[in-house]
This record gives structure tokens, sequence and C-alpha cells, in this order.
């Protein structure tokens, strides 16, 4: 199952990362823009009234911001893939606004992860295999044994 969540991981980045950068001039119009890696990003400096307010206020109006790049993600199709994270810039009065897929699969961690079990599973199981073939007839006499024990 981790190997089609996966897959499907990737295909959501490819059609995300291709979708982002077919739209890079309209993006840009908006005041958006896109990495290399397709992620859509942004920079919200904070107007006056708002820089005296708590931390809690700030974040509120980087959230009522938000509508208006998800319209512009809704006329570009993307708008169900993506989601905010939201990021303080130290040392300036800005959020660093990113509109990216959540990935839980598609981590170097899980997929290295998941290789060296499989790799496990796979060396297990040949290992299994031949143990199995050159010592058939011991273990066939070990199971005919037991059956003529139980019955």
């Amino acid at each position: 199952m981790y190997w089609y969540r996966l897959y499907k991981e990737l295909r959501l980045w490819w059609i995300f990362r291709k979708v982002a950068n077919a739209n890079e001039d309209f993006l840009a119009q908006n005041n958006l823009r896109v990495d290399w890696i397709g992620r859509i990003y942004t920079v919200l400096n904070m107007p006056d009234e708002v820089l005296g307010a708590a931390e809690i206020a700030q974040e509120g109006w980087v959230f009522q911001q938000l509508p208006q790049m998800t319209k512009v993600l809704m006329e570009m199709g993307v708008a169900d893939a993506a989601f905010p994270s939201l990021e303080r810039i130290e040392g300036t009065n800005s959020f660093l606004v990113v509109l990216w897929p959540d990935f839980d699969a598609l981590s170097f961690w899980k997929i290295l992860g998941h290789t060296l079990l499989a790799l496990t599973t796979i060396i297990l199981v040949k290992l299994g295999i031949t143990l199995a073939i050159d010592h058939w007839a011991s273990i066939s006499g070990f199971f005919s044994k037991i059956w003529n024990y139980i019955f």
C-alpha cells in the first residue's frame, strides 16, 4: 500500500508542478510565484495597524488574505490540492505563505525505510525458498511424521 500511496503523491506533485509552471505568468499577475519544485508562494507584508497587535491577530490577518489566493488557485484548478503553510520571516513585518499539497508518503526517511523493508522481505523469502528446495526431503519427512503422529 505504501508504494501505491507514494505513486499517487508523486503523480499529484507532478500535476501540481506542471499546472503551476504553466500558469506562472497568471500567478505573477496575482502576486504569487513558483519555485523550482512547483510550490506556489508569496510574501505578505502586514500593514502598520496589524503590527501592534498580538501574534494571533497577525496570523488571523494572514488567514484573511488566503481567500484571494484560493480564488486564483480555483481558476487554475488546483485549489483542492493546495494547503497553506505560514512562516514568519524573522527581522521583518512579513509572512511567507506557501501553497503546496500535503504529502505523507513523500519523504526521504519513509522512502528509505520502506525500500529497506521491501529488500529485507525479498531476501528472506528468497532464502526461505532456497532452504526449502535444498532440504525438501527432510522437510516433507518431518511433516509426514507429524501427520502420522496426530492421526
